[in-house]
C-alpha cells in the first residue's frame, strides 16, 4: 500500500471537517436546542439534539419514532415529538386515555394521556380535536412523551408528513445527557 505524500496530509485531514461543515451549512445535519419539557423525560429543556434531514417517504415512518417537524400553529419554529399514529390508524379516548387501534397509550413517565390544558388556555392556531379520529393519508399523529404538558396533535390535529424536517439521532449537550435517541 502506498503512503500519502506529506504535502497532501493537510488536505486529507481537512476533508472530513469540510464535508461536515458543508452538511451543516446545507441543513442536512442540524443541532436543535429543546426549549420545552413536552418530550420529558426523553428529551429535556436545554438539551441539544443532533439531527439529520428527513428525506423519507410515508412508508419510512413508524409508530414510536421521534421526529422534528414544523407545527401548524407556528411553522417558523420546530418541535420534537414522537409519532403516535400513522395514516389509517384510529385514535379514541377511553376514560381520559388515548388509544390507537384499540391499544391504550402509556407515556414513559406513566402519565395520563389526556391533555391537561383547558381549551381556553390554548395558544393561537389550536383547535378542538374530535375523537374518534382516523389519521388521513399523508399525515401522522404526534405527541410529546410528557403527555400532560405537551402541545401536540391533540391540539392541532394530525401533521402532514411533508412538515417533518429532521430525524433526531443523539442528545449531544449537556455532556452528562449524551446518548442515542430511539
Amino acid at each position: 500500500m502506498k503512503r500519502i505524500p506529506k504535502r497532501f496530509l493537510p488536505i486529507v485531514f481537512a476533508f472530513p471537517g469540510f464535508v461536515v461543515l458543508l452538511l451543516l451549512l446545507t441543513g442536512t445535519l442540524k443541532l436543535f436546542s429543546v426549549p420545552t419539557g413536552g418530550m420529558a423525560p426523553t428529551v429535556l429543556p436545554g438539551d441539544y439534539v443532533f439531527t439529520t434531514r428527513q428525506f423519507g417517504s410515508q412508508s419510512s415512518f413508524h409508530r414510536g419514532q421521534i421526529v422534528v417537524f414544523r407545527p401548524p400553529t407556528n411553522p417558523s419554529t420546530h418541535y420534537i415529538q414522537r409519532i403516535t399514529a400513522l395514516p389509517g390508524d384510529r385514535i379514541e379516548i377511553f376514560d381520559g386515555h388515548l388509544a390507537v387501534n384499540g391499544s391504550l397509550l402509556k407515556s414513559p413517565a406513566g402519565l395520563n394521556s389526556s391533555p391537561a390544558h383547558p381549551l381556553a388556555a390554548l395558544p393561537p392556531g389550536c383547535r378542538r380535536i374530535y375523537f374518534p379520529l382516523t389519521v388521513s393519508e399523508g399525515h401522522v399523529f404526534l405527541m410529546g412523551d410528557n403527555y400532560e404538558n405537551s402541545l401536540d396533535s391533540r391540539y392541532f390535529g394530525p401533521v402532514p408528513i411533508s412538515s417533518i424536517t429532521h430525524d433526531p439521532k443523539f442528545i449531544v449537550l449537556p455532556p452528562g445527557r449524551f446518548g442515542r435517541l430511539d
